[in-house]
């Protein structure tokens, strides 16, 4: 019973985080808006270099 509510657990929060990246990714221009807005100099060069 304990492993079952625990790999529900697992699974619910699972699904969750992919609606989350799902709603992310719906909102990346602005959520990369805001980032470049909030973010210091460094930052900014960072995230340049990952893209």
């Amino acid at each position: 019973m304990q492993c079952n509510k625990e790999t529900s657990k697992v699974l619910i929060f699972y699904l969750f985080c992919l609606l989350y990246l799902r709603w992310m990714l719906l909102r990346s221009a602005h959520f990369l808006y805001l980032v470049m807005q909030c973010a210091s100099v460094v930052e900014c060069d960072f995230l340049l270099e990952l893209m």
